[in-house]
């Protein structure tokens, strides 16, 4: 099966989010608390691969992308940006990934677990957890978004 081709202008935005969080890579690497964050985007990415491909084995070629999600990605990037506010560019990043998807209003959940990756997760559960049980939580919540999808779209 074939991708169907995203639109330049959604990519872009994808593009230019990602580039806003590239703090996230130390953050993985320096901070005891978010150092497994990378696993749990990994984990909570799933459902772009899978429903994606759902979308091309049913050969919907319309409503790839949703520019809702895409214009808030942008805009919080941007404002982020222009206020070095790290979890606002993070969170366009979320939306921005979101937003290679169909709208769905079921996808709110998995949209809210995507703070398991972000830092502001391991900065909100370090203040109540071991440094050991975060990870964890962080796994259990990109899982709980994935599982949200999977069982709700099936």
């Amino acid at each position: 099966m074939r991708a169907l081709p995203l639109p330049p202008v959604a990519l872009g935005i994808v593009l230019f989010c990602a580039y806003g969080c590239r703090d996230l890579l130390d953050a993985w690497i320096d901070s005891p608390f978010d150092g497994l964050g990378w696993i749990a985007l990994s984990v909570w990415g799933l459902p772009l691969i899978v429903l994606r491909q759902e979308e091309v084995g049913g050969g919907r070629e319309g409503g790839s992308a949703s520019p809702v999600l895409l214009g808030g990605g942008l805009g919080m990037g941007l404002i982020g940006a222009l206020g070095s506010l790290n979890v606002l560019q993070h969170a366009g990043l979320a939306l921005s990934l979101a937003g290679l998807l169909p709208w769905r209003w079921g996808h709110m959940l998995w949209l809210a677990a995507a703070a398991s990756w972000m830092p502001v997760c391991g900065w909100a559960l370090g203040r109540h957890c071991a440094v050991e049980v975060v990870p964890l939580v962080r796994m259990g919540v990109a899982a709980a978004g994935v599982l949200w999808v999977g069982f709700r779209f099936r």
